[in-house]
């Protein structure tokens, strides 16, 4: 198991050069099973992993596979619980507003896919979760 990550760090980025604090840090036990981490909602598009130490002090580690599974955002652009008309509105306000999406909220968060511009991909994303 010689070069097994055992202490480490994920963070998260909306653009790929910018990366705040670690969303979460920890360490894997010594063992051959799967191993799972959580942490609370963060977004971006980019994920990083930082590897702090190795299971037997080793100078390098590895890892097989690595799989991110994320959760998408429901549409409910103002946080109310509902997506509805209000949530609409927010999206038709920043319609097509050049440069205008960029962090920290990409345009109050109407801008799903964190392209820069609330545009027809936003729209059908929008309108997937419209009055779930």
């Amino acid at each position: 198991m010689n070069g097994t990550v055992k202490d480490y760090e994920f963070y998260v980025s909306s653009d790929g050069i910018t990366w705040e604090n670690a969303v979460v840090n920890g360490a894997f036990a010594n063992n051959k099973t799967e191993k799972t981490v959580s942490f609370n909602h963060k977004l971006g598009r980019y994920v990083r992993l930082v590897t702090l130490s190795e299971v037997n002090d080793g100078p390098w580690t590895s890892m097989a596979e690595l799989n991110v599974l994320a959760v998408q955002p429901d549409s409910d652009i103002n946080n109310d619980g509902k997506v509805n008309i209000e949530d609409f509105a927010i999206l038709a306000a920043w319609w097509e507003n050049e440069n205008a999406c960029s962090l920290p909220d990409w345009c109050g968060g109407a801008d799903f896919d964190m392209s820069g511009t609330v545009d027809m991909f936003d729209l059908a994303f929008f309108a997937e979760n419209w009055l779930r």
